[in-house]
């Protein structure tokens, strides 16, 4: 059951050293493939799938840090 995820963690990252072998920063090896392959209502999906995760965690920080506590 790991596999599948472990593949599709580490394959974007050796297809963009391949791909972009002069990228000054290592951290936009993602977003340069994101932005120069993918259609753009596939972009979007993806920023709105990338603005979701970050609600949901910041939702969930402070649901922990302003919650009353309870004993």
């Amino acid at each position: 059951m790991q596999l599948p995820f472990l593949v599709l963690l580490i394959f974007p990252g050796i297809l963009a050293r391949d791909v972009f072998p002069d990228l000054e920063y290592p951290d936009l090896a993602w977003p340069s493939l994101i932005f120069e392959y993918m259609p753009v209502g596939v972009r979007g999906l993806i920023v709105a799938a990338l603005l979701a995760a970050l609600m949901s965690s910041l939702d969930s920080v402070l649901n922990g840090a302003f919650s009353p506590c309870r004993q």
